[in-house]
């Protein structure tokens, strides 16, 4: 089953982006199609976009500020740790320890190692919630022998349950160190507030990721009806309809389903593409007349909020009228998170799409690209898969 992932905005060829790709598509493998052997595209449409002067002039450094936040004290939440997560939804407490072990992984780029023990740790953990029943119970569920009074605790209540529940020798010899790493790093990642210190350490780097993720956007609108170039169908979409004709040309079993990711803008970038008549003349022309993507699947995306902008189509229509669902797509779904202000619904302004709820229980900063990060995020999308019949 072929996969073609578009990346959303803000999104560069970095040694760490380049690493989340690699921990993204393993994980597409390995928890959603069980197989190595599966084709995953990743077009980067992305270099085409936003360009800034190299030393970003125009950011502020700050300095001695006053931090925005509570000053000093206990979190008002109690506690936030690994532990105390588990004993009221244990899916949250082995999602958000998988997570930290991948972010943790990224961030040392250059060392293999920690990638192939992430995705290790992030089968490990995909398998618990399989065995335990609770990766699609709606309901919160904890498990009280993982609140075991600390986190320290919590890991080796968990590295209990797997050497109890499956093989160890499966994950390899290091799986218990895996996890006490990501415990101790998970105590700085986890929660709601943010201390003067890391405020100030994190502003450049959150400065920079709003300035390219509107800088992005303003692109993508401006150039989005020139011609040649400059335009979007040149600059943007053509690394992804490249990928989209190599996927569909990609070895396949009979009748083996495409399955089309659309993260937060790529989202939008693929529905604008997929009704567009000289975007569907090329996949036709170039890929066959039986062109169809199986499964359109929208994450974190805003083509609703675009709509609602009435961005896709002529301002002489009725805005309360819903638009079609793209031509080449047979199903289409869409995935919010209520924590990612970035996220919209779909079902009010399309038709012949579903929109999901899943919850990333991160805060706002984070919950825009950390479905990716869970285990429960592709076994879920397993079950779906399976649901319509593609797995």
């Amino acid at each position: 089953m072929p996969l073609v992932f578009v990346h959303g905005v803000a999104t560069r060829q970095t040694p760490e982006e380049k690493t989340w790709v690699a921990q993204r598509t393993a994980l597409f493998q390995k928890l959603v199609f069980n197989s190595d052997d599966t084709h995953v595209f990743n077009p980067d449409w992305g270099t085409q976009a936003a360009v800034f002067s190299p030393s970003l002039p125009w950011l502020p450094v700050p300095r001695d500020i006053q931090a925005f936040g509570v000053q000093g004290g206990p979190h008002p939440m109690g506690d936030v740790g690994l532990s105390g997560i588990a004993g009221r939804d244990a899916a949250q407490a082995v999602d958000l320890l998988a997570s930290v072990s991948l972010d943790e992984a990224a961030s040392k780029a250059d060392d293999p190692n920690r990638l192939h023990d992430a995705i290790v740790l992030a089968k490990a953990c995909s398998d618990y919630l399989e065995i335990m029943n609770i990766v699609d119970d709606h309901r919160v569920k904890g498990l009280p022998r993982l609140d075991a009074g600390g986190d320290l605790e919590f890991a080796e209540a968990l590295t209990s349950d797997l050497e109890q529940s499956a093989s160890m020798e499966a994950y390899g010899g290091g799986l218990a160190q895996t996890i006490k790493d990501a415990v101790s790093a998970a105590g700085g990642w986890i929660g709601n507030l943010t201390s003067d210190a890391v405020l100030r350490a994190k502003r450049a780097d959150l400065s920079r990721s709003v300035a390219y993720f509107l800088g992005d956007i303003f692109v993508y609108l401006r150039h989005r009806d020139a011609k040649g170039p400059e335009g979007d169908e040149e600059r943007l979409f053509a690394p992804i309809l490249d990928d989209l004709i190599r996927a569909w040309k990609a070895p396949r079993e009979a009748r083996e389903p495409l399955l089309v990711v659309g993260h937060s803008l790529g989202g939008v970038l693929l529905y604008d593409m997929l009704s567009d008549p000289n975007c569907i003349a090329k996949l036709k022309n170039e890929a066959g007349e039986d062109f169809k993507i199986d499964l359109l699947l929208t994450v974190g995306s805003q083509p609703g909020f675009f709509k609602d902008l009435r961005m896709y189509e002529n301002n002489a229509q009725s805005p309360e009228s819903r638009l079609p669902r793209p031509i080449l797509t047979k199903d289409w779904l869409n995935v919010f998170d209520f924590t990612d202000v970035f996220s919209f619904t779909c079902e009010p302004f399309f038709e012949g799409v579903q929109d999901f709820g899943y919850d990333t229980s991160v805060d706002v900063f984070q919950a825009h690209s950390a479905y990716f990060k869970r285990p429960s995020f592709y076994k879920r999308t397993q079950l779906r898969l399976r649901g319509l019949g593609y797995l």
